[in-house]
């Protein structure tokens, strides 16, 4: 019976679709312990997770395996590929207990790894990655011929273990804009030209406004500007959160009002581009700080601009042939050199995986100031508020020679990031 399944009895053209047990891959044995974590170290306990999401990830692409052995049954008594994903469909929503649409996804993903992409479907058998990572890998390049989807996910698996699924996406867009400029550039516009704006009332009478197709360094400028605005007015006496403070700023603007007595402060637009793609010699990605690569006309337009525009700060940082950094600002606001330094060497706080640009971040002494510590670059580093509070619970970073940070926390575990690109 098709709930009875095992990975030794699902076959495929006569072959055994799942020959590798745990034991075979060398994955991790988690069968004793659990309920006794107690006694375990700090180290211990953290292999243990490590160990526990590599199981998980291994038994994902079994499930997957078993999704797809499902279409087969029904593709050999239908002779159809459609008619077999609408009855797989229907055995996953009946024997899982899923909506159509989870149903559905799940049948997605499971052909795109198998048919487009196997070598994410091995990576996630093996425990390399999640199934997280394996989704955001099999959307992001879905858009592409299979052949560069396959060279591309070459490229980014080896990597990929070391990332959060922020990172990955924004790797794999820049590639996708680098590999294929034009095609990129394409998508953007059809995007652009299919631009709109939608209301809908929420399940807790409250309403959600979603605009779709926008300009992504008026966006950047936007909320950057909504951000600095909230910090200013969160005062002692203010009860609301930055976030309630940046929603009720939002609908006073749409309203026509503003609400921030003259306390607004300037938002600032971050573009790092190369130099050969500033001049037009090539349209390879740039990176709008905050937000992720975006086209080489967008990065060009921000350093063209050469005026405020609003109440932004327009930054770019051009990287030459041998990736040294030539800061700019086409409206210059008064800022202490070192800040500008460190904001140009660190481009994001530096905590693992946080991507919080530094413009919006603090400094923070690695050394602290009060123990000693100079307030020089080398002892500088951008922590977003979030991380910088949880830096002050025990966490320390020493920087390493790549760039990156080594950071340990107050139980001892041990986390080494590198610099972002």
């Amino acid at each position: 019976m098709l709930d009875r399944y095992t990975s030794q009895n699902i076959t495929r053209e006569g072959q055994e679709i799942n020959e590798s047990s745990p034991a075979a891959l060398d994955l991790p044995d988690v069968s004793t312990g659990f309920g006794k974590l107690s006694h375990l170290t700090a180290e211990e306990l953290i292999q243990r997770l490590q160990d526990v999401t590599t199981l998980i990830s291994h038994y994902e692409a079994l499930r997957l395996d078993a999704e797809m052995a499902i279409v087969d049954l029904y593709q050999d008594l239908f002779g159809d590929m459609g008619l077999a994903m609408e009855g797989a469909e229907a055995e996953l929503r009946a024997a899982l207990m899923l909506t159509r649409r989870a149903a559905n996804m799940e049948l997605a993903l499971a052909e795109i790894l198998r048919e487009r992409l196997p070598s994410v479907l091995e990576a996630l058998r093996s425990g390399l990655i999640d199934r997280r990572r394996a989704t955001v890998i099999a959307n992001k390049t879905l858009h592409l011929p299979e052949a560069d989807a396959r060279a591309l996910c070459d490229e980014v698996l080896p990597i990929a273990p070391d990332m959060t699924t922020g990172q990955l996406r924004a790797r794999i867009d820049r590639r996708c804009i680098e590999h294929n400029p034009t095609e990129a550039k394409d998508r953007f516009e059809e995007a652009r030209a299919s631009r709109g704006v939608s209301a809908e009332l929420a399940d807790d009478g409250t309403a959600t406004l979603t605009a779709t197709g926008l300009m992504p360094d008026k966006v950047v400028n936007f909320m950057d500007r909504l951000t600095r605005t909230a910090f200013a007015l969160k005062t002692v006496e203010e009860p609301r959160t930055r976030d309630q403070i940046r929603a009720d700023i939002f609908e006073d603007i749409m309203m026509g009002e503003d609400a921030t007595e003259g306390r607004s402060r300037k938002a600032i637009v971050d573009i790092r581009i190369g130099l050969t793609t500033l001049m037009g010699l090539d349209d390879k990605a740039v990176e709008l700080l905050g937000f992720g690569p975006v086209i080489a006309d967008i990065g060009r337009g921000v350093a063209a601009r050469g005026i405020e525009a609003g109440n932004a700060e327009w930054r770019f940082t051009v990287k030459d042939k041998s990736a040294r950094a030539v800061t700019g600002l086409t409206q210059r606001r008064p800022s202490a050199k070192l800040r500008r330094t460190v904001e140009s060497r660190d481009k994001s706080c530096i905590f693992p995986g946080c991507r919080a640009p530094a413009t919006n971040c603090d400094l923070d002494h690695r050394i602290p100031y009060s123990e000693g510590g100079l307030t020089h670059e080398d002892q500088l580093a951008p922590l977003c508020r979030h991380d910088h509070v949880i830096r002050h619970t025990g966490w320390f970073h020493e920087p390493n020679p790549n760039g990156g940070h080594t950071w340990t926390s107050p139980i001892g575990s041990t986390h080494v990031t590198a610099r972002s690109p």
